[in-house]
């Protein structure tokens, strides 16, 4: 096991509103690793929070519907 904690959220499209909790971004790789062709607004996701040490900057992984 990677250590690193599975989270929950809903997807949202860039630039909408959010609702209150930590935004974190979702690469289309990440989608197609997962086996999805897309995450549609409102499609509650699981995921662990990536951090790319070189750039300081965190993505979603290991995506599950």
């Amino acid at each position: 096991m990677s250590g690193r904690k599975s989270t929950q959220a809903t997807v949202r499209i860039c630039g909408a509103s959010s609702d209150g909790g930590q935004d974190v971004f979702v690469h289309i790789s990440a989608v197609e690793r997962a086996g999805l062709s897309g995450l549609p607004e409102r499609q509650k996701v699981s995921y662990e929070i990536q951090v790319d040490r070189k750039r300081g900057k965190s993505s979603a992984e290991n995506l599950r519907v």
